[in-house]
């Protein structure tokens, strides 16, 4: 792992992982005091007596915050959501991650049924996460000892605004981070289908969910940090002149943030004249 690597190397990012694919992320913030329909967003969503809602009738956006509220329009029925969708996402559906900033006012509870996602919801395809005041759950992901197949329950501190991030690698192993610390991690049991993604009350029922939501990304860039202690060079080229090099000292006040499409590799060298570059790839 990338964020288990020695301090004291200086990172050097090369030049020519411009050519490699980039990737491609969604990601949706409320800066601009705007609903999720101004960036492309298809909102959806039908009352209590199967009646079209408007998106202003569920959410609106204060201090760049996207306040969603379905709970006067319970009662939909069976396979009924409320919320925004985005068709397609054209993200590598085997190795990719989803992340939201929020917190979560209703519905109140834990769950253990095993009936699929209840309360704010980020879902890709078949797969996503809901959050609930005192619980974040995971569909399409199993975990050692739960008590579904194919849902993870995780405690959690939803009243209050976190950051939730859920990585898929390699078709295979899901990883579950609160504020970037690993909190959960597991086997992935569907194949997500299809390429699109959903925000909002995805709960059979509807009409349950009283959230704030301060961001979302859907991407297949990775994000990682690396502490370290001593010199270290970012830079377009293969050397790091004096004029780029930078200072960061102390084992915890200094860190580097950087993104990089899984499997791209990272070169990290040694200080001094002649260093020994490794390059293990980002994981």
């Amino acid at each position: 792992m990338l964020r288990n690597m020695l301090v004291g190397l200086s990172i050097l990012v090369l030049s020519y992982w411009v050519s490699v694919a980039t990737g491609t992320e969604v990601v949706l913030d409320f800066n601009d005091g705007l609903l999720p329909s101004a960036h492309g967003w298809i909102f959806q969503g039908q009352d209590q007596n199967r009646q079209p809602l408007s998106e202003t009738q569920v959410a609106s956006v204060s201090g760049g915050i996207l306040q969603l509220d379905t709970t006067p329009f319970g009662g939909i029925g069976s396979n009924e959501t409320v919320g925004f969708w985005h068709i397609p996402v054209s993200v590598d559906l085997a190795n990719f991650v989803i992340e939201l900033r929020m917190r979560a006012i209703q519905p109140d509870g834990v769950r253990s049924s095993c009936q699929g996602l209840v309360g704010a919801s980020l879902v890709v395809g078949n797969f996503g996460v809901s959050l609930m005041p005192s619980q974040l759950s995971v569909f399409g992901m199993s975990v050692p000892g739960g008590t579904c197949g194919d849902e993870a329950y995780i405690a959690a501190d939803g009243s209050s605004f976190h950051t939730y991030r859920v990585e898929v690698r390699d078709n295979t192993h899901v990883t579950v981070l609160v504020d970037n610390v690993q909190v959960a991690e597991g086997v992935l049991v569907v194949t997500i289908a299809p390429p699109e993604a959903f925000l909002g009350d995805s709960s059979p029922s509807g009409g349950n969910v009283t959230a704030e939501i301060d961001f979302i990304r859907v991407s297949d860039q990775l994000g990682y940090r690396l502490p370290f202690v001593g010199f270290t060079c970012i830079t377009n080229g293969p050397t790091c002149g004096s004029t780029k090099k930078t200072k960061h000292e102390g084992f915890d006040q200094e860190a580097i943030d950087f993104g990089l499409v899984i499997g791209t590799r990272v070169y990290a060298a040694e200080e001094g004249p002649n260093p020994t570059l490794v390059s293990p790839t980002a994981k």
